[in-house]
């Protein structure tokens, strides 16, 4: 069983999510995105809670912002269960029992705090780069202009430019860091067709 089935399947229960991938987002959000999301093995499927900041424009969304909330076994959902709506009802309880309010939107000051509450993150280059647009858009720009110069060393070659751009509006020229940022989260809220539009 392919997890992409289960999560279509989901999405035709659970009003006001879409589909990507194996993900299943919500539509309503302002730049942080969450949902779901369910990753196959040879003996497991796994599933998570995700978090997702959308100006962290990517070709796929990852589950670097994620905990996982629940298991199956892959010869139980064969042989006992093995259609998507069965094992999307599994899915769900799974969800409701770790996660009652999985789809509750977060803001960027509870991203923040994610960030700096979960264990590890703000050691990876990645997530001390998001921190910092994080931080930006929140206009907390010594802590983000630290935090860009942190992490650019280290970042993928796909994000250094934006880190260079953006470090070069800071820490005197807000507006101009800001659309940066957004115009990363836009490109990614267009691809995956959910969210608000901008004004």
């Amino acid at each position: 069983m392919n997890p992409k089935k289960i999560i279509k399947y989901l999405s035709e229960v659970i009003p006001g999510q879409v589909v990507s991938n194996n993900m299943l987002v919500a539509f309503d959000c302002e730049h942080i995105i969450s949902g779901i999301a369910i990753e196959k093995t040879r003996t497991h499927f796994y599933i998570y809670h995700f978090v997702y900041p959308l100006f962290d424009s990517s070709e796929h969304l990852h589950l670097l912002y994620s905990t996982r909330i629940g298991q199956i076994l892959v010869a139980d959902a064969t042989n006992n269960m093995g259609s998507p709506a069965s094992l999307a009802e599994q899915v769900i309880k799974i969800a409701d029992s770790a996660e009652p309010n999985l789809f509750t939107q977060m803001t960027l000051d509870d991203f923040k705090v994610y960030t700096e509450t979960t264990p590890g993150l703000l050691q990876n280059p990645h997530s001390q780069f998001i921190y910092a647009c994080t931080n930006v858009l929140l206009g907390n720009l010594e802590v983000a202009q630290r935090f860009f110069i942190m992490s650019q060393k280290k970042l993928h070659n796909s994000k250094v430019q934006l880190c260079e751009t953006v470090l070069s509006f800071l820490p005197n020229n807000l507006s101009g860091a800001t659309d940066c940022i957004l115009s990363e989260e836009q490109f990614l809220k267009t691809k995956l067709q959910i969210g608000r539009a901008r004004d």
